[in-house]
C-alpha cells in the first residue's frame, strides 16, 4: 500500500536529520531479515531490506489457517522504518508458522499468539463477544471491515442492506453529524449536516458488525462536530472534532501495529432513546489518542425519572495509550486540557483494562452527576502515569479496580463520590496525592492495595480479607461477595497477587502494542537493570574489608553501579545520614544477591526512612527489621512533594544487614516465630491466635500439604494447659508424624512416590498424585535431565481442553517450553528463564487445584512439593 506516517518519538533523529546536505544522496541498504512475533490475537512481523511492493504472499498455519489477499493484503502489508511491516489481526490464541514471500524469497518463522484478558464486567455473563469479534478472537460472521489512512479518511465508505453508500470515516462516525440540530423545542439551531444518513444505525438494523482498523497517523477527517457550534452536530462551548456514533451495535475501533493515533480528535458511542435495543457491544483497541479537543472515548446512555432508560452496554476499552489533550484553543475555560480521556456515563457493563494513561488533567469519569446512574464497571491493569484527577471519580456505580498502576497522580487518584462503592484490590500507588477519596456516602473497600510515599486523602476501609463487609447502607455494598451480582466470588478474572508482578504487567501490556514486544519478565529485568542511583544517593557497596561493627561511612555518590552487599553490620559514621529535604536529597541504594535480614533505625524529622525494593514494596516504615528475599533496595523517605517530586527531609540513624538464616521469613508470620507465641489458624488458616486439636490437625494438613491426613498422636505436642499449642510443636508433631517430606498428596512423602510427573510421548512417566485430562502427548525438542527425569522422552501439550488436577498445600513447579503463561486456579502465571529452562514456580494454600491453558505450550515436568 502508500506509505503511512508513523508516530515520530520525541528526542530521536533520523538519519536524514543528522546529514540532511547528503540525504538526497544517500539511501540506507540493509540486508534482508525477518523478525516475527505474537502479540494478543495478532502476528507481526518486520522485514528489513525489502519493500511491500517486493512482498507476493503472505499466509499462516497453526491454530488457524489463512493468506492475506484482497484489501487485507493490500493494507496489513505496508512499508515500514526499514523495510516491511505486517500485521495480521484476527487470530485464535496459539502456535502458527508464518510464511512470507519477498523478493523471491521465502521467510518463515514460528510464533505464539496469546488471547486477550477478557475479565471484567464488559464480559459478565455475556458470551456474544464485544465488538465486532467472538470471543475466541476471531471476526464475527458478516462483519465489515474498514482499512483507514490519513490519505484515505475521506473517501472510505461502506454501504448498508439497503443500498446506502456513505463515504469519509467522519460522515459514517458521527451520526449526529447527519440530522438537523434542534433544541428541545424543536427550534432548528443549525441545518449545516453532513451524509451520515443513519448509516450506523442501519447497520445495526442489518446484524452487521463493523470494525475500524486505523493505520498510521489518522488527523481529523471531514463530518466531525464542529468547533463552538451547532454544525455536524456539534454544542455551543464544545471544541468539537468529535464522532458522536447513535445506536451503534457490534462496532470496533482497532489500531493496527505500533503506530495507529487519533490525532487530534475523539469517539462518543451513544445508546439513543429512540433505539434502546441499540447502543451495545463497543470496544475500542490499540489506539493512540493525541490531543482529543473533547473526550478522547466516551460512552453514554438515557436516564429518565431516576433510572437508566436507554443504557450504553458492554463497552471493552482496552491496550489503548491516552496521551494530553492540551489545547491552543478552547470554547469553555476548563476545556483546555480537553474534557476526560475516557469517560463512562449512564450505563452497565464496562471494562476498562491495559490502558496507559499519560499526563491527562480529566482522565476517566464515570457518572456525569450525582445524579447520573451507571454501574457493573471494572478497571484492571491500567497504567496511570503522572495525571492530575479522575483515576476514576466515580457516583452512583459499583466498580471493582484491581492490579493497576499509578504513579505520581498529582491531585487526586480514586475519587469516590455520590454512593460510589470501589472494591480496590491488589493495585500498586506511588508517589500519588489523595490516593483514596470518598464523599457522600461513597465507599472504598481497599484489600491488599500497596501504597508508597502518598499522602493526603487516604480514606479508604481497609480490610484483609474480602468477605469482610464495610457498609449496610449503600446501595451496592457487598456487590463483590455476590456471584450473581460479579465475578468476584467465583474468581473469574486473572488477579495477580503479588505488587512486582501486577506493575511488571503493566509496564509490559498496557498501552497500545510496543514495537519490540516485551514479557513482564523482560520488563522486570529491565526495571532492576536502569535501577542505578540518582545524582545525590548515598551507594553502600559494604565491601568485605568493613569489620563486623565498623564505622566506616559511605562515601560513593553519583550515578553509580549498584554494588553485592557482603552482610557486614554497618554502622552509619556520624548521627544519621539526611535523605531528602530542600534539595530533594539523597536517598540509599543497595544490593543483595541473598536473601538478608536488615534493621535500621531512625531519627525524628519531617518524615521517616522506608525500605523499597525495586518493584516499589515496602518492607520497613520508620525503624524495624524485615528479612527480604534478593533484590536492589532503596531507603528513601515516605514523604513527598507530589507537584514537584522533593522528597520531605528523613534521617537514617542506623543501618545493619546481616545473611538470614533459611528459616528466617519476613512480617508477622516471622515475629510469631520468634516470639514463640500461639497460633491459631481456626480452620481458614489464619495465623492471629491459638490453636486447638482440631485446629492443630488443619494446621498439619496445610503445612504438610495433604489433602487428607490420618490420625496422629496428640501427646507429642506440648500443650500449654489451655487447649492452646504453640506453633513450634506444631512444626515438631509435623515431623514426629513423619509428614514434613514434602508429601502433599495421596502418594508417599518423597519424589519417587509420586508428588512430580515428566512425560514420554504415550503418557506421563510417574502419575500418582496428578490427574489428567484432556491431554495431547508429544515429542520433546530437548535433552535436558532435571531432577534426576529424562525430559527428552516426551512432553504434555497444553490445549484448551487440557486439565491437570491435584489437591495439598506447598510449592508447585512446572517446566515449560516458552516463557509464556500457564494457568494455576485460573490465575495467570508466567514461565521464568532459570539455569537453562522455563519454570513456573507458584505457592498453593490447601485445596484443590488445577493447571490448564492461557498460552499453548509444551510442559516437560511438573512437582508439587
Amino acid at each position: 500500500m502508500k506509505k503511512t506516517k508513523t508516530k515520530l518519538v520525541s528526542g530521536i533523529l533520523t538519519l536524514s536529520m543528522l546529514v540532511s546536505g547528503f540525504s538526497c544522496f544517500y539511501t540506507p541498504v540493509y540486508a534482508a531479515s525477518m523478525t516475527a512475533g505474537g502479540w494478543y490475537e495478532t502476528i507481526y512481523a518486520d522485514i528489513t531490506g525489502v519493500k511491500d511492493a517486493d512482498v507476493t504472499a503472505v499466509s499462516y498455519t497453526g491454530e488457524m489457517s489463512g493468506t492475506l489477499t484482497g484489501e487485507d493484503f493490500e493494507y496489513l502489508v505496508r512499508d515500514g522504518e526499514n523495510g516491511v511491516r505486517i500485521d495480521i489481526p484476527g487470530l485464535k490464541a496459539g502456535d502458527y508458522t508464518l510464511k512470507v514471500t519477498a523478493g523471491g524469497t521465502e521467510y518463515t518463522q514460528n510464533v505464539t499468539v496469546m488471547e486477550y484478558d477478557r475479565s471484567g464486567y464488559a464480559h459478565f455473563n455475556y458470551t456474544s463477544g464485544v465488538g465486532a469479534y467472538n470471543d475466541d478472537g476471531t471476526l464475527k460472521t458478516g462483519a465489515k471491515v474498514l482499512y483507514v489512512t490519513n490519505e484515505n479518511k475521506d473517501t472510505v465508505s461502506v454501504t448498508s442492506s439497503d443500498g446506502t453508500t456513505v463515504a469519509g470515516i467522519g460522515n459514517i462516525l458521527n451520526s449526529r453529524g447527519g440530522k438537523i440540530n434542534k433544541d428541545d423545542k424543536g427550534k432548528i439551531l443549525s441545518e449545516v449536516i453532513n451524509t451520515n444518513s443513519d448509516i450506523i444505525l442501519k447497520l445495526s438494523q442489518d446484524g452487521t458488525p463493523l470494525v475500524v482498523r486505523f493505520i498510521g497517523d489518522v488527523k481529523a477527517p471531514e463530518g466531525l462536530t464542529a468547533y463552538d457550534s451547532y454544525d455536524y452536530g456539534g454544542t455551543e462551548g464544545d471544541n468539537g472534532f468529535m464522532a458522536r456514533m447513535l445506536s451503534g451495535k457490534d462496532v470496533t475501533l482497532e489500531g493496527i501495529g505500533y503506530d495507529a493515533m487519533i490525532d487530534g480528535w475523539g469517539v462518543h458511542y451513544i445508546c439513543e432513546s429512540a433505539h434502546p435495543e441499540f447502543g451495545k457491544s463497543f470496544e475500542v483497541r490499540n489506539l493512540d489518542f493525541y490531543g482529543s479537543p473533547e473526550d478522547s472515548v466516551g460512552m453514554e446512555g438515557q436516564q429518565k425519572n431516576n433510572a437508566i432508560s436507554a443504557g450504553v452496554e458492554h463497552c471493552w476499552i482496552h491496550n489503548n495509550t491516552f496521551e494530553p489533550q492540551k489545547q491552543a484553543q478552547f470554547a469553555e475555560s476548563d476545556k483546555d486540557e480537553g474534557d476526560g480521556s475516557c469517560d463512562f456515563k449512564r450505563g452497565m457493563y464496562m471494562t476498562m483494562s491495559y490502558n496507559k494513561f499519560i499526563n491527562a488533567h480529566k482522565t476517566c469519569l464515570v457518572g456525569s452527576s450525582d445524579s447520573s446512574l451507571q454501574f457493573n464497571i471494572t478497571w484492571h491493569h491500567n497504567y496511570f502515569y503522572k495525571n492530575e484527577s479522575r483515576a476514576p471519580l466515580g457516583r452512583q456505580a459499583n466498580m471493582h479496580i484491581y492490579n493497576n498502576y499509578f504513579y505520581n497522580q498529582t491531585d487526586k487518584t480514586m475519587d469516590a463520590r455520590a454512593n460510589c462503592y470501589i472494591f480496590s484490590e491488589y493495585n500498586q500507588l506511588e508517589y500519588c496525592k489523595n490516593p483514596m477519596i470518598i464523599r457522600g456516602g461513597a465507599v472504598i473497600k481497599s484489600l491488599k492495595d500497596n501504597l508508597i510515599t502518598c499522602i493526603e486523602g487516604e480514606q479508604s476501609n481497609v480490610v484483609t480479607s474480602r468477605a469482610t463487609k464495610v457498609s449496610s447502607s449503600n446501595q451496592y455494598a457487598d456487590f463483590e461477595n455476590n456471584s450473581s451480582l460479579s465475578y468476584i466470588p467465583d474468581g473469574n478474572y486473572n488477579l495477580q497477587t503479588d505488587a512486582a508482578d501486577a506493575k511488571a504487567e503493566c509496564l509490559a501490556y498496557s498501552g497500545v502494542m510496543k514495537k519490540n514486544v516485551v514479557t513482564p519478565e523482560e520488563e522486570q529485568k529491565e526495571i532492576v537493570t536502569e535501577a542505578e542511583a540518582p545524582a545525590d544517593a548515598v551507594v553502600l557497596p559494604f565491601e568485605a574489608s568493613y569489620a563486623s561493627g565498623g564505622t566506616n561511612a559511605p562515601t560513593a555518590k553519583g550515578k553509580s553501579t549498584v554494588a553485592n552487599v557482603k552482610y557486614n553490620v554497618y554502622k552509619i559514621n556520624a548521627d544519621s545520614i539526611s535523605l531528602g529535604g530542600e534539595t530533594g536529597g539523597k536517598f540509599v541504594i543497595f544490593k543483595l544477591d541473598k536473601k538478608a535480614k536488615i534493621t535500621m533505625s531512625c531519627v525524628s524529622a519531617t518524615a521517616v526512612p522506608a525500605l523499597y525494593d525495586e518493584c516499589g514494596k515496602d518492607y520497613i516504615v520508620g525503624s524495624g527489621t524485615a528479612v527480604v528475599p534478593a533484590g536492589i533496595y532503596f531507603i528513601e523517605p515516605n514523604a513527598v512533594n507530589i507537584k514537584d517530586m522533593k522528597y520531605k527531609e528523613a534521617k537514617l540513624a542506623s543501618l545493619t544487614i546481616t545473611e538470614a538464616a533459611d528459616e528466617e521469613v519476613s512480617g508477622s508470620a516471622r515475629e510469631s516465630v520468634e516470639k514463640d507465641e500461639p497460633v491459631s489458624i481456626k480452620g481458614d488458616v489464619n495465623v492471629d491466635g491459638v490453636l486447638d486439636a482440631a485446629d492443630a490437625k488443619e494446621l498439619l494438613r496445610f503445612v504438610s500439604g495433604l489433602s487428607v491426613i490420618a490420625d496422629f498422636d496428640e501427646s507429642v505436642a506440648d500443650y500449654n494447659g489451655d487447649g492452646s499449642v504453640d506453633l513450634k510443636d506444631v512444626i515438631a508433631l509435623s515431623a514426629k508424624a513423619g509428614l514434613n517430606g514434602g508429601n502433599g498428596g495421596s502418594g508417599g512423602g518423597s519424589a519417587s512416590e509420586g508428588n512430580y510427573v515428566y512425560f514420554t510421548t504415550s503418557g506421563p512417566a510417574v502419575d500418582s498424585r496428578f490427574t489428567f485430562a484432556g491431554s495431547k502427548y508429544t515429542s520433546s525438542d530437548i535433552t535436558s535431565t532435571y531432577n534426576g527425569c529424562d525430559l527428552s522422552k516426551g512432553a504434555l501439550k497444553i490445549e484448551s481442553s487440557t486439565s491437570v488436577s491435584f489437591s495439598g498445600a506447598g510449592t508447585l513447579t512446572i517446566l515449560t517450553s516458552t516463557t509464556g503463561k500457564i494457568k494455576v486456579d485460573g490465575a495467570d502465571y508466567t514461565a521464568v528463564s532459570s539455569n537453562g529452562f522455563n519454570v513456573v514456580t507458584v505457592e498453593l494454600a490447601a485445596g484443590s487445584h488445577s493447571i490448564t491453558k492461557n498460552n499453548v505450550m509444551n510442559v516437560y515436568y511438573i512437582s508439587f512439593e
